[in-house]
């Protein structure tokens, strides 16, 4: 059985959508789902390695940007951000405030989920169908959610699954904040004396430029650097050890990093001939920024590789791609093979060669370089670049809107939402980031706008300012005290007392709900003040719970049998929870409804309040009849062999499941057998063993602990090759060759 490593699952979360590694899953096939509208159910969908490869290594050359408060619908069914009234349409919030999300379109399952910028579930609804509102106050002070950067609120069904998101933004506009992120890939296991590749992916996810932002990884032990290349993203200026060289620190830095920007890094190292076996090659990168990290967990990411014996005599060699020129931004790329010597091993499902290359051919190449991995299934790598250069001349400009200036009539707290024009801009393939963005909430008075332009040459910024009016200033307006938080002395409650509001114009006697000296529960309670003139303001008072809870019992280990293709879902193990404490939430990891492939899972389960939160884990055992499948036995050899029989013999196809699981092993259709290209290059085995039989059929030997499937051939395929495949109901997938003469 062939399996993936290197793992982190897909969450069912949108907002960790960046971080996805595979363990240990068979991919005999690969599932998707589509997203539905109320009259959909979720359809599994096969498809080929080949796709799937191409898929992994197309998202993480995709540019990591979004427009904030977009809603993504499945079908019917949407979801969209407004501002605390559930009617004014807002994608930025200055640190305090309420959210409001609106649902359309929803089936009989759906519970709207709230996601912090970290990952963290900060709020779930009950089941609804069709329409529903849920708003949700913005957390201050100590609070764990008291988060700035890119929130998302979602749709889930009972497993966790996201069908429709919208996202908004959390900012400081008297401080900087950034979200610098880092993700690392490398390949899982070489051999002493290859090269090997990894890609450092930077990400800034906002709200606000990160500033002298430098990215460092030193030379791992047990090799030699070979090279650095920027595959993509505002230019770096970069220092590097001298080739050759077993130790030194690769650093790339740039005065600025603009928000919703990623910048992409290939570093490529040979691992020393004399590097034992079963070492590991770790490699770690890491970044820091003066700006306020939003975010810290995720400022380093490594990848390991495990050295490996090699098993064959095998030579790659990488094709050489010249450079491609376009107009455009992007261009796709066709490439060459690359060529093998020896016994590099095989797998059908890649047409024979086994050798997958990431990105591979045919995928969309960046304008810049970006470095191409190829290895073979016995460990042995080449690597090479595609260049993609730009064919426009145009030089870097931008040209920012004129100064912008609003009379609002019904400014609120002592703001108004601004949309202003897009500057333009020229360039090779630019893009553009303003901050703050048009949408945002603007403070009456004058508030400036920097716009940058960057491309593969640099950046450019240009400033214009935004001008906010009390068109009657006779008129109420209110300004509520800022957020307030307070701990309970005992319990989970808390008696509060605030200021009351600032208030211009003629406001008449002013009321606040609740009002100040009232008890206020653990959490967070929305405060409305309301004065003449419909003027309106509200702020948040958060109460912290006197004691973090406790768990007084943890869920129960599970065991979940694959599904038919080779992986099954982590199951909800929250409801097993039993936790003492104010206001408890329970959330787990892997996340209820993560797919996975067959082995030993732990699940961490937290419960959390305000005052902090205790942790418990269990683990999941996904099982599958087909797993350390340890190959065929003689007188069948494995690949890459090339089984040489005689045409019209029936062949004892002999194999162990470590147990017996009776005769019902196979899904239906299979064993099946179908014609494929002789391999010249395949080491030629005669089968020793065969036996005369009229049927295919299969049987259990109790004694050595195997199955012997007997399949007879037919006299006809004399001169041809063949492909055994024996798929198990697990939707695990076998296969081996054979000869015929």
């Amino acid at each position: 059985m062939r399996c993936l490593d290197n793992s982190t699952r897909i969450k069912p979360f949108l907002s960790s959508l960046t971080k996805r590694v595979f363990s240990a899953t068979c991919f005999s096939s690969a599932r998707t789902t589509v997203k539905r509208s109320s009259e959909l159910r979720r359809i599994p969908i096969s498809i080929g390695f080949s796709t799937l490869l191409v898929a992994m290594s197309l998202l993480p050359s995709l540019p990591h940007t979004f427009t904030p408060g977009s809603s993504v619908a499945a079908f019917d069914e949407s979801i969209s951000t407004f501002a605390g009234d559930c009617v004014t349409t807002k994608t930025s919030w200055d640190l305090v405030g309420t959210v409001c999300a609106q649902v359309t379109g929803a089936p009989a399952d759906r519970r709207i989920a709230w996601v912090a910028p970290d990952g963290s579930v900060a709020q779930v609804t009950d089941f609804f169908a069709g329409t529903a509102t849920d708003s949700y106050v913005l957390k201050t002070g100590a609070d764990p959610l008291a988060q700035l950067g890119t929130w998302t609120v979602q749709t889930i069904d009972p497993s966790g699954t996201t069908f429709a998101e919208a996202r908004f933004v959390v900012r400081d506009p008297a401080n900087a904040n950034a979200d610098l992120s880092l993700a690392n890939f490398g390949a899982a296991q070489t051999s002493a004396g290859n090269n090997i590749s990894y890609r450092i992916e930077l990400t800034n996810k906002g709200p606000d430029e990160a500033s002298n932002v430098v990215v460092t990884s030193s030379v791992p032990a047990n090799t030699t650097f070979v090279s650095e290349t920027q595959d993509s993203g505002p230019t770096f200026t970069c220092t590097t050890p001298s080739a050759g060289s077993g130790s030194g620190t690769i650093s790339c830095s740039i005065a600025g990093l603009p928000a919703d920007s990623t910048a992409v890094f290939t570093l490529v190292f040979n691992v020393s001939a004399g590097a034992p076996n079963g070492s590991v090659i770790a490699n770690t990168a890491s970044v820091t920024s003066p700006t306020i990290d939003v975010h810290t967990a995720d400022n380093s990411a490594s990848a390991s590789t495990t050295v490996v014996a090699a098993t064959s005599s095998c030579t790659i060699t990488c094709p050489s791609v010249a450079p491609v020129s376009t107009s455009q931004c992007s261009a796709v790329v066709t490439y060459a093979a690359p060529t093998t010597a020896g016994s590099c091993g095989g797998n059908p499902e890649e047409g024979g060669s086994g050798v997958a290359c990431s990105p591979p051919s045919g995928s969309v190449f960046p304008i810049g370089n970006t470095a191409v991995s190829c290895t073979t299934p016995t460990g042995d790598s080449c690597s090479f670049t595609v260049t993609v250069e730009s064919s426009g001349s145009d030089p870097l400009a931008i040209n920012c809107p004129s100064d912008v200036t609003v009379s609002s009539d019904s400014v609120s707290a002592g703001t108004a939402t601004v949309n202003y024009p897009a500057p333009t801009a020229t360039g090779n393939c630019a893009t553009v980031a303003c901050v703050p963005p048009s949408g945002s909430s603007f403070s009456v008075g004058t508030t400036a706008v920097t716009c940058t332009a960057t491309d593969s040459s640099g950046s450019t910024s240009c400033t214009f300012n935004v001008t906010v009016n009390n068109a009657n200033p006779g008129v109420c307006s209110l300004t509520c005290p800022g957020d307030l938080t307070q701990s309970a002395a005992s319990g989970c409650t808390a008696v509060v007392v605030y200021s009351a509001p600032a208030t211009s114009g003629t406001c008449g006697t002013v009321t606040c709900t609740p009002p100040s000296g009232s008890i206020f529960p653990s959490g967070s309670t929305t405060v409305t003040c309301t004065g003449a003139d419909s003027a309106v303001c509200d702020f948040t008072v958060t109460v912290v719970a006197a004691a973090a809870p406790s768990i007084a019992t943890c869920a129960t280990n599970k065991t979940v049998e694959v599904v038919a293709n080779c992986e099954a879902a982590i199951p909800d193990l929250r409801s097993e929870v039993v936790a003492v404490g104010c206001n408890v939430v329970v959330s787990q990891s892997p996340a209820a409804g993560t797919i996975v492939g067959a082995g030993i899972y732990t699940v961490t389960l937290t419960a959390e309040n305000s005052a902090g939160e205790a942790t418990c884990t269990a683990t999941v055992t996904v099982h599958a009849i087909s797993q350390n499948f340890t190959g065929f036995f003689q007188p069948v050899t494995n690949l890459p062999a090339l089984n040489v029989v005689n045409a019209g013999r029936a062949i004892p196809v002999k194999f162990s499941l470590n147990g017996n699981h009776g005769l019902d092993i196979f899904a239906p259709g299979f064993p099946a057998s179908g014609v494929i290209t002789c391999d010249s290059g395949a080491p030629p085995v005669e089968v020793t063993e065969t036996v005369t039989a009229g049927n295919s059929s299969l049987s259990y030997d109790a004694s050595s602990d195997r199955y012997i499937y007997v399949w007879a051939t037919q006299s006809s395929w004399a001169g041809t090759c063949r492909q055994l495949i024996i798929k198990f109901k697990d939707g695990c997938v076998q296969v081996v060759n054979f000869s015929f003469r």
